[in-house]
């Protein structure tokens, strides 16, 4: 299982929670990283990794009877670590008598609640990390990609209403996720207590889901960011075309992640058709890729990040 490259909603299958399954199936349309994005499980919930820096210098011919330096790659060591995700959940026992359509789907309906905001979340956390160092969690893509070298600018240069859409490699030595303790995540029982107020308690039903996540990023050139993109500066697929070139021969992005307004300006971007002559204009289809690359659309790319400075990180 420890190779296994798995998105977390097949490790968490693998583990045979249901519950968790069910909500992670609804939730993927508003946060497809949980579905599309994959990683690997591990037995604890940290690993060391070696990191190629530099490839080895040299002379690459000798002429006869001379030697060649022997040469090495430079690596750097570096820990990987996962960071609790945790959603915790509480069902006051008279809105469970209450409810129309049963306690079950009473207790369904908010476990998936919480975890829909939990994974939208954790999505947001895959682009910008925890900026503040007040939270915990993962450093995202905004702390980890090269911004000397692996962006685009789409030119807007003033306000807080941009966005920004990534290509990311998806592979063991570039990006992925890594799961903590072997699994994705659990969704426990419900169990009643009593929940103290001020003078006064009440009888409610508790559970939480929960699993250890992290973000590996183990080369430089895993993920390019095409930023301050804006409805004055709209995302095309010559700017996706750019940013592919960024990328050194053989490492192809896996993913082009954008949120709704950057996919509906992408759509507008393209050129409109006619079927005939006597049909109307036809607008362009619904983009699914760009460049050959397959577009996924989510929410937890914000439409309201700052104006940034092309070559420095941000948001």
């Amino acid at each position: 299982m420890a190779d296994s490259f798995l998105t977390l909603l097949d490790i968490t299958k693998m583990n045979g929670s249901d519950q968790a399954v069910g909500i992670i199936e609804e939730v993927r349309t508003y946060a497809p990283e949980s579905e599309v994005f994959g990683g690997r499980p591990i037995r604890g919930t940290t690993y060391k990794g070696l990191v190629r820096t530099a490839l080895p210098a040299g002379p690459t011919f000798r002429a006869a009877n001379t030697g060649t330096p022997v040469v090495k790659s430079t690596w750097d060591q570096r820990i990987n670590q996962t960071f609790f995700l945790d959603a915790q959940m509480r069902v006051d026992e008279m809105v469970l008598d209450a409810c129309e359509f049963g306690a079950e789907w009473a207790l369904a309906n908010e476990a998936l609640g919480v975890a829909k905001e939990k994974l939208i979340a954790l999505g947001y956390q895959f682009y910008y990390g925890n900026p503040s160092k007040t939270d915990f969690g993962f450093p995202g893509l905004c702390q980890l990609y090269d911004p000397a070298t692996m962006e685009i600018d789409a030119g807007e240069t003033s306000g807080s209403l941009c966005s920004s859409a990534w290509l990311v490699v998806n592979k063991p030595d570039c990006a992925e996720f890594i799961y903590g303790n072997n699994q994705g995540l659990q969704l426990k029982q419900w169990v009643a207590q009593y929940i103290p107020t001020a003078n006064a308690q009440y009888r409610a039903f508790l559970n939480n889901l929960s699993g250890y996540v992290g973000l590996s990023f183990n080369y430089t050139k895993s993920a390019c960011r095409i930023k301050n993109i804006s409805l004055a500066h709209p995302l095309t697929d010559a700017l996706v075309a750019d940013a592919l070139a960024l990328f050194p021969v053989g490492v192809v992005p896996t993913h082009l992640f954008v949120n709704r307004t950057g996919r509906r300006l992408l759509q507008k971007s393209r050129v409109s058709t006619t079927q005939t002559t006597n049909v109307a204009l036809q607008y362009a289809p619904m983009p699914t890729e760009s460049n050959g690359i397959p577009l996924y659309v989510t929410d937890s790319l914000t439409q309201t990040e700052n104006y940034v400075v092309l070559g420095t990180a941000g948001f």
